[in-house]
């Protein structure tokens, strides 16, 4: 290698004192360093070019780049890691990053190459794992991403593909799990979702379909059991839920039907339980309860009955015991409890009988205990005591 000499620089923290030593050669690996020094050094080769270089506090190179003599870097740029090992290696033309450049990791290993064209992305570009197998690959044209991408797990199995135009996503995609089975299949047209979508669960099921029109959820999407049965189908129109939406048990029976109006739930909602009986039954007005809403135990007898208005409970409320006894009692207006509301215990016995005005304890108010013995009887006045209060020992 030649090694001509072609300079030497002193430089000194302070007078007397040396802080580093540094010999030019012609050719590359030709830096030798003394003690320390972390400023910057601007050398002058012949001609017009000049170098700038940097170095660590331990002495060693940081940085080597080719600067004309206005300050603009042109040429060769080289980046170290302090143990001395490369990092980077680029090119520049009259201050614009301009043609191939390689990154390598502390260890030595290649994880990054491609070029660039004028300070844009340009040709074949290739990231590499730290095992060194590739990451991804792909081709840029004036800065874009064009034609065919393809990026890696790092055990070397394949994780998605699909082409660029323009830096738009176009056509057919298609990714993987990294165990090599196929994650998802979706269609772009200019960048935005356009077409039919497809997901598998990592055991190869197939779980979703759907499509997008123009970015947005468009038309049936149903969603599967491992079994292949259906789990939930749904309608959408410019990306809101729309029409019927219907769920089943992994059973096969229907669990859940309702309706939805520009993403809003409007209409009848009915539930079912796995065993066929109904759960509840009720209606909406654009997202909000409306009417009489009933619900049922597993074995079909009523559980409760409210009524809404506007989303606010509104009217008489009954709720019941698995055996049909009577639970409990009473009236809403517009959200607030109202009039006589009675409370029974499993075995038929009156619990606890309030009244209320405003949402607010008002008037007489008593309870029972189990044996039907009164507990206690207390008069109220917009939720504040008011009057006599008495209490009873179980015995009576």
């Amino acid at each position: 290698v030649n090694q001509q000499l072609l300079k030497t620089i002193i430089t000194t923290e302070s007078p007397g004192q040396l802080a580093s030593i540094v010999n030019i050669y012609l050719s590359l690996g030709w830096v030798v360093y003394k003690n320390n020094s972390d400023r910057s050094i601007e050398l002058s080769f012949p001609k017009i070019d000049e170098a700038s270089l940097q170095f660590y506090p331990s002495g060693l190179m940081k940085t080597y780049c080719k600067v004309k003599k206005n300050g603009v870097k042109h040429g060769v740029f080289i980046s170290f890691y302090e143990s001395g090992q490369r990092q980077e290696e680029k090119y520049f033309n009259n201050g614009l990053q301009h043609g191939i450049f390689s990154v390598w990791n502390e260890s030595g290993s290649l994880i990054q190459k491609g070029e660039y064209k004028n300070a844009q992305e340009d040709g074949r570009w290739i990231d590499y794992f730290y095992n060194g197998k590739k990451r991804y690959e792909g081709n840029w044209e004036n800065g874009n991403k064009n034609g065919l991408f393809q990026w890696w797990y790092s055990n070397d199995a394949l994780k998605e593909k699909g082409k660029f135009d323009s830096g738009h996503r176009i056509g057919k995609w298609t990714s993987w799990y990294n165990t090599g089975e196929k994650k998802e299949v979706i269609q772009y047209k200019d960048g935005i979702l356009h077409g039919e979508l497809r997901k598998w669960d990592q055991n190869g099921k197939l779980y979703l379909i759907g499509s997008f029109k123009k970015g947005k959820k468009e038309g049936v999407w149903t969603k599967y059991y491992p079994t292949g049965e259906n789990q939930e189908e749904e309608n959408f129109e410019l990306g809101l839920k729309s029409g019927l939406r219907k769920i089943w048990h992994p059973n096969g029976k229907m669990i859940q039907k309702e309706f939805y109006e520009k993403g809003i739930i409007h209409g009848k909602q009915i539930k079912w339980f796995s065993s066929g009986h109904k759960k509840s039954d009720g209606s909406f007005v654009h997202g909000q309860p409306n009417g009489t809403r009933e619900t049922w135990y597993d074995n079909g007898k009523r559980r409760s009955s409210v009524t809404f208005r506007n989303g606010t409970r509104h009217g008489k409320i009954q709720s019941w015991y698995s055996s049909s006894r009577k639970k409990e009692e009473g009236f809403y207006a517009h959200g607030k409890k109202e009039g006589t509301w009675k409370r029974w215990s499993r075995t038929g016995q009156m619990e606890s009988e309030f009244e209320y005005q405003n949402g607010l304890r008002h008037g007489l108010c008593k309870q029972w205990y189990s044996n039907g013995e009164k507990t206690f009887q207390i008069h109220y006045e917009k939720g504040k005591y008011h009057g006599l209060w008495l209490e009873w020992y179980e015995t009576g």
